[in-house]
């Protein structure tokens, strides 16, 4: 019975293809090793995964890995191929117990560097050197990937990731999108005149928009969302590790009608709240509003006077 060679391939994200790392180059080389030991071949195909995960979050965050080593506790691993070791881990708790898990079973370890046989006492010593190094080399990087972030926000950079809707990227600086700045400016105007979410997603949905992920319906979460970003007022407040630092960028909404959105979605929350905690119906309640503070009237039940009473909670 011919043995089968496990080819382990990741990349840190979905567009990371460097030369010799690419998934498809991962997979080649590990091709090319079972063909010259005439084995079998098992594919793990991660794709563009982040490894920067603890153990606990391995079965969320890269579910291949877990499921691979899921089979090592049968086994039935024997020969395993990753173009090197920080495919596998890059954090010491991952590190330590997938090494338990690869000691313990006695895999061994194809790499670019060459053969790690757990059965031989200098190979595991090596292994386990290579693989600190590949952590201590994954904080000096990301230690310089915040860096340039923290330098970029500084010159008004934007911090990476998807733009909001409603703004474009030009030299990697905010800019309004017109097309898209008309629908942000609709929604707060309808919100403010007393139109739900779920109405703003009936609209946005009707005008044929997408989402940045390309989705046609925009989750009612991603509409509070924008309806509580401050970006659309020329600011945004981020925070890079103990870096914080007010970003700032072109208005699409006015500041007055930004405030008003978020004073009646702070006063329907409060009314879901004290819906969720009456005991009785108040018929009259969602439409009465205080004429001194403006502020949604309470409804209170007198037992004795059989009788609903009105009042605001602000006193």
């Amino acid at each position: 019975m011919r043995e089968t060679l496990h080819i382990y391939s990741r990349v840190s994200t979905s567009r990371q293809e460097k030369k010799g790392y690419s998934l498809n180059d991962q997979k080649v080389l590990g091709e090319k090793l079972s063909k010259d030991n005439k084995w079998n071949v098992k594919l793990w195909n991660e794709g563009g995964k982040s490894s920067n995960h603890d153990w606990n979050q391995l079965e969320k965050k890269r579910p291949v890995l877990y499921e691979l080593s899921e089979l090592l506790d049968t086994g039935k691993v024997k020969y395993l191929f990753v173009i090197n070791e920080d495919r596998l881990f890059r954090t010491s708790d991952v590190r330590t117990r997938l090494t338990l898990k690869l000691l313990k079973n006695d895999v061994q370890i194809f790499t670019e560097k060459g053969k790690y046989s757990f059965d031989n006492s200098t190979d595991r010593v090596m292994f386990q050197i290579w693989s600190i190094f590949s952590e201590e080399e994954n904080i000096k990087r990301r230690k310089l990937s915040v860096q340039g972030k923290i330098s970029g926000m500084k010159k008004g950079h934007w911090k990476g990731g998807d733009v909001n809707f409603g703004y474009k990227l030009v030299d990697k600086k905010l800019q309004i999108n017109k097309e898209e700045s008309v629908y942000i400016k609709k929604i707060f105007q309808m919100y403010d005149k007393g139109k739900s979410t779920k109405d703003l997603q009936n609209y946005l949905l009707s005008e044929g928009l997408k989402t940045r992920r390309n989705n046609s319906i925009f989750p009612l979460q991603s509409i509070t969302n924008i309806l509580k970003n401050t970006i659309y007022i020329g600011y945004k407040d981020m925070r890079v590790t103990d870096f914080h630092y007010r970003f700032e960028c072109p208005p699409i909404i006015d500041e007055g009608l930004f405030h008003k959105v978020q004073m009646r979605m702070k006063d329907i929350l409060e009314r879901k709240n004290q819906i969720n905690r009456t005991q009785h119906e108040y018929l009259l309640r969602n439409y009465l509003y205080c004429n001194e503070c403006k502020n949604g009237m309470s409804g209170l039940w007198r037992e004795k006077l059989n009788q609903f009473n009105y009042f605001c909670s602000n006193r």
